[in-house]
């Protein structure tokens, strides 16, 4: 993170309006990170907030989590899904239910929301197919890959709508460039600062700040955070195709087939790997209350 960011960064968080997870989530977030904690404080600090106690224990139970056999105990999952994990998605989940409405009439927070799952799930099955992050981490990542429009929604309610006005939902390149205009940062800067802020792995902060609206060349190399970029980047045109209506899906679809060759995974498994996202997104729509709508098969 460069110094111009962390200032920047700095000054929007003594505001106190950035979005923030539960002292809850928080301390959830610490323990995990202390190599001296132990399983038991762990699922008695989950426990002590009982929607989170009944998401987290949703998520280990999930087919997609690798379960064999239901669990019923905190602790079980804490085992199961592995206490960084627990840690990223506790954060996750608190955000998402902290941060359902706000100030700026001129964002769309259930859209945001809506089209954030559909990032993070995309993200989750695109990380197990490639192996660039644990699943449920790569959940996170992309649950919270979009945080900073919010953060800026918050922060800055009356300009960033006039901003939204003006990019008339256009590229994501001109979205970051009018930002920069009214605010001397973007989103993109923003998400990657707050999850530094959080502690999160740095392939996350990496990801974030180079993705871009269109799908770029192969990088040189394949390190997690390389790998990661181009997932964050496919799942953002499956989240346009689930979100947005039938007749803007052809440029969309087109960017997610050049996206996914460049992840170097079998064209073939494409479409399988859609209908299994949007049937994902659609169900823990019911759970995290977040709208979603029936798709047809990709």
């Amino acid at each position: 993170m460069t110094t111009a960011i962390s200032k920047r960064f700095d000054e929007l968080k003594a505001t106190g309006l950035l979005p923030s997870p539960t002292g809850v989530a928080m301390e959830i977030l610490r323990l995990t990170q202390n190599e001296g904690s132990t399983i038991k404080q762990i699922a008695q600090t989950i426990q002590a907030d009982p929607a989170l106690t009944g998401r987290t224990l949703k998520f280990a139970n999930s087919a997609h989590a690798g379960a064999r056999k239901p669990i019923a105990s905190v602790s079980e999952a804490v085992v199961r899904l592995g206490m960084r994990t627990v840690g990223t998605l506790s954060l996750g989940f608190s955000v998402l239910s902290s941060s359902r409405r706000g100030p700026c009439e001129g964002f769309d927070y259930d859209r945001f929301w809506s089209n954030s799952l559909v990032l993070g799930i995309a993200s989750k099955t695109l990380c197990g197919m490639t192996k660039a992050a644990p699943q449920e981490e790569g959940f996170a990542c992309g649950l919270l890959s979009q945080i900073g429009r919010l953060a800026l929604a918050s922060v800055y309610p009356e300009k960033y709508a006039e901003v939204l006005t003006t990019w008339a939902n256009g590229s994501g390149k001109e979205l970051r460039d009018l930002e920069q205009q009214a605010f001397s940062t973007d989103h993109a800067e923003m998400t990657a600062a707050m999850m530094e802020d959080w502690r999160l792995p740095e392939s996350f902060q990496i990801a974030v700040l180079n993705q871009i609206d269109d799908h770029r060349k192969a990088p040189s190399t394949t390190t997690p955070s390389d790998v990661l970029t181009l997932i964050l980047q496919t799942a953002n045109q499956i989240a346009r195709i689930c979100v947005e209506d039938e007749n803007s899906h052809a440029e969309p679809i087109k960017k997610l087939m050049a996206c996914y060759d460049q992840i170097d995974l079998e064209s073939s498994g494409l479409a399988d790997l859609c209908d299994e996202v949007a049937e994902q997104w659609q169900t823990w729509g019911e759970i995290l209350n977040v709208n979603t709508r029936e798709l047809p098969k990709f």
